[in-house]
């Protein structure tokens, strides 16, 4: 299941629009998400970093960009 869990978290930080519920072509997240309570709360938390830094307006230059996704394991570069 971990493996699979890498998979979907990847998927969440590529495609997963925080601010639109009605997307349909993201099934295999919400399927995956409505198993997996680790998973869940992976988003629930990603969903309140995205949300706070939308409502105070953080910016942020891109190498603390690049430090956070590092720490995250998300980094791709």
């Amino acid at each position: 299941m971990k493996s699979l869990c890498s998979k979907i978290r990847e998927m969440i930080c590529d495609e997963y629009d925080f601010n639109d519920s009605s997307q349909n072509r993201l099934q295999e997240i919400e399927e995956h998400l409505k198993i997996c309570e680790d998973c869940r709360n992976y988003v629930e938390n990603l969903r309140k970093v995205v949300v706070y830094y939308q409502k105070y307006e953080i910016h942020v230059d891109e190498e603390c960009s690049i430090r956070i996704l590092k720490k995250l394991g998300l980094y791709k570069g």
